[in-house]
């Protein structure tokens, strides 16, 4: 596996209510604002077990990851006041965004994030926990319940997964129609899964109805397909 680059991690979570632009929307607008002079290496989003009350297939269950390649002289500082006020520009009533921010992400974050899937975290150990592997963790508003997420999904990201590529390599992934090996090899991706058997398949041509987010296993993008009933391989989205 090629070895990334130097990464800034930016995590956000929480940032919307039933009904509004999930925050994975959020953070592709972010991206897009930012790309004239940051380089973006992945935007990922990643599940979480979602506050008492809240389903698994309500709105809020996933955080939204950015990794930006770390430049020669990049001010995360600045960084991130210009996405603190970028999030509270687009503040939604009732939300309880969280911001986490660092360069090292530590084996005791990605093990509080592997936690976020089972178990019901609290505030206070999130706090602790940013604090002592030196990253910034902010609640930005309401009960600030959003930086269990937040630092959650960058300990996800960090780990390798489990979550689902929104961006990658720098480019979008909302590609559609018929994708070519070649297309998907550029894209870093070694091989198809068959969503069914879990059997490895060559790289070949590959109908995308709407987008291609791969999976997020292991630090790589796994892709899972289905054979249609004309015999071509389609797309099969693999949860969030």
């Amino acid at each position: 596996m090629v070895q990334p680059p130097p990464l800034v991690t930016i995590c956000i979570d929480d940032t919307d209510r039933p009904g509004s632009r999930s925050t994975a929307r959020l953070a592709l607008s972010i991206l897009e604002l930012l790309a004239p002079r940051y380089r973006c290496h992945t935007l990922t989003t990643h599940p979480h077990l979602p506050s008492p009350g809240l389903s698994w297939d309500s709105e809020g269950n996933s955080s939204a990851c950015m990794r930006l390649v770390d430049q020669p002289g990049l001010d995360l500082d600045g960084l991130v006041h210009e996405i603190r006020c970028l999030l509270l520009e687009d503040l939604m009533a009732g939300s309880n965004p969280g911001l986490c921010a660092g360069r090292q992400i530590s084996p005791a974050v990605q093990a509080f994030a592997e936690r976020s899937r089972s178990e019901h975290l609290e505030l206070e150990e999130a706090h602790e926990l940013a604090t002592a592997s030196g990253l910034l963790l902010e609640g930005l508003a309401g009960t600030g319940r959003g930086v269990i997420g937040a630092l959650a999904g960058a300990g996800m990201a960090a780990a390798g997964g489990p979550g689902t590529y929104l961006q990658l390599g720098g480019g979008p992934l909302d590609i559609n129609g018929l994708i070519s090996p070649r297309k998907l090899s550029k894209l870093g991706i070694e091989h198809l899964v068959d969503a069914h058997s879990g059997e490895l398949l060559p790289l070949r041509p590959l109908w995308v109805e709407r987008a291609l987010y791969p999976s997020m296993l292991d630090h790589r993008p796994v892709v899972y397909v289905q054979t249609t009933d004309s015999g071509s391989m389609a797309f099969v989205h693999q949860g969030r």
